[in-house]
């Protein structure tokens, strides 16, 4: 057999098995430990009313002003 010919003997399977241990490891609503808190620099500060805030709520998504919380 060539080495195409084995690749794609090979191909669906790895393309089947590998989502599935690619998710085993990833656990959702577990609480881990923060190990180092970073603090930054800020570069710029912007100041929004309440209108913009109920604007924003009103979008559908959970965003404010434009950028996904």
């Amino acid at each position: 057999m060539t080495r195409v010919r084995k690749f794609l003997k090979v191909c669906p399977w790895i393309i089947l098995f590998l989502p599935l241990f690619a998710n085993a490891a990833y656990q959702r609503n577990v609480a881990k430990p923060v190990n180092e808190v970073v603090y930054g620099k800020i570069d710029s500060v912007r100041y929004i009313t309440q209108q913009e805030v109920v604007q924003s709520k009103s979008n559908g998504w959970k965003t404010l002003l434009g950028a996904t919380i």
